[in-house]
C-alpha cells in the first residue's frame, strides 16, 4: 500500500466553466434568445463567490464518489505560490502498490472535468433549468468513467488456510 495524492485546481475548473458559460451564451443570442437571457447563462467575474460554492459542492461530491473505492486520508484545501497562489483541492488516498501509475493523470483529468459538469449543472440550474440537463447528462458519464478507473485497483482479498471454513459474520 503507497500514499498518493491527486490535485484538482480550481483556476482550472474556473476558466473551463468560463468559456463554457461564455460560448454557450453567445451560441444562444445566435439562435434568436434574448440577449438578456442568453447573458443570464455566463459566468462573469462578479459570479466568483457562487461559483466558488459550487465548486465546493462539487469537490464534495468528488470525495464521496472516491470514497466508495478508496478509504481517503484527507481531502485538504490549499494555495499553491508556484501558480500565482490558486487554490487546490489535493486527495490523499492509500493506494494499492499494484496500481497502475499510468491510471492516476487520467484520475485526475477526469476528477477535474466531473466538478466541471457538476458545477455547470449547478450554475445552470439557478440560471437557465432548460439547460442543465446536457452538464448532468455528462456528468454522469464522467462519474462512470471515475468508477471503471477506479475499478483499476487490486481489491482485498480474505485469505483462508481451509477453503472450506464458513467465517461467521
Amino acid at each position: 500500500m503507497k500514499e498518493i495524492k491527486l490535485k484538482v485546481l480550481h483556476k482550472n475548473i474556473e476558466q473551463r466553466i468560463q468559456i463554457y458559460t461564455y460560448y454557450t451564451g453567445e451560441a444562444r443570442k445566435e439562435i434568436g434568445i434574448p440577449e438578456r437571457l442568453a447573458a443570464q447563462m455566463q459566468v462573469s467575474s462578479d459570479d466568483s463567490t457562487q461559483l466558488s460554492d459550487h465548486i465546493g459542492n462539487a469537490i464534495a461530491e468528488l470525495g464521496n464518489l472516491i470514497s466508495r473505492y478508496f478509504a481517503i486520508c484527507s481531502i485538504e484545501e490549499r494555495t499553491d505560490e508556484t501558480t500565482n497562489y490558486d487554490r487546490m483541492y489535493i486527495f490523499t488516498l492509500p493506494m494499492p502498490a499494484m496500481f497502475p501509475e499510468t491510471a492516476l493523470s487520467r484520475i485526475e483529468k477526469s476528477m477535474e472535468s466531473y466538478a466541471v459538469k457538476r458545477v455547470l449543472q449547478q450554475w445552470l440550474l439557478q440560471h437557465r433549468p432548460e439547460e442543465a440537463a446536457i452538464p448532468a447528462a455528462e456528468a454522469q458519464a464522467m462519474a462512470q468513467q471515475l468508477r471503471e478507473l477506479f475499478a483499476l485497483r487490486q481489491k482485498p482479498v480474505i485469505e483462508l488456510k481451509d477453503p472450506n471454513k464458513i467465517i461467521d459474520l
